[in-house]
């Protein structure tokens, strides 16, 4: 059984969220992997908008798959091969019931605006 999940995200929100509440906010959805990742960039929040955008693509295809789960934001992590491309996984006892799943995700950005697409299957 496959499922599809879509996001899109306006970087501008991502902006104001982190203007708002600083640290606090990026430590909320993103793993200290992730955080690496996007401070190495010179438009860290373009990256942070692409990376929640894919996490919460990825929580509507999980959801799909077991909708009895709802999976935290937080428990999903996007890094990058040594290839530049994105990947997904789900993390703590969250992994435990998508074993044998497998999940592809691919992130648009433009400068305004980042959509993220997945499929769990």
């Amino acid at each position: 059984m496959t499922k599809i999940g879509i996001e899109l995200i306006e970087i501008n929100k991502i902006k104001e969220k982190y203007e708002k509440s600083g640290e606090e906010f990026l430590k909320q959805y993103f793993t200290p992997l992730e955080l690496k990742y996007c401070q190495k960039k010179t438009s860290p929040m373009q990256f942070y908008a692409g990376k929640l955008a894919a996490k919460i693509a990825v929580q509507k295809a999980l959801a799909g798959i077991r909708p009895d789960i709802k999976v935290p934001i937080n428990c999903i992590e996007i890094l990058n091969n040594k290839n530049g491309r994105s990947t997904a996984k789900v993390l703590s006892s969250y992994s435990f019931n998508f074993m044998g799943s497998t999940i592809e995700i691919s992130i648009s950005k433009t400068d305004k605006l980042t959509t993220a697409i997945a499929m769990v299957e």
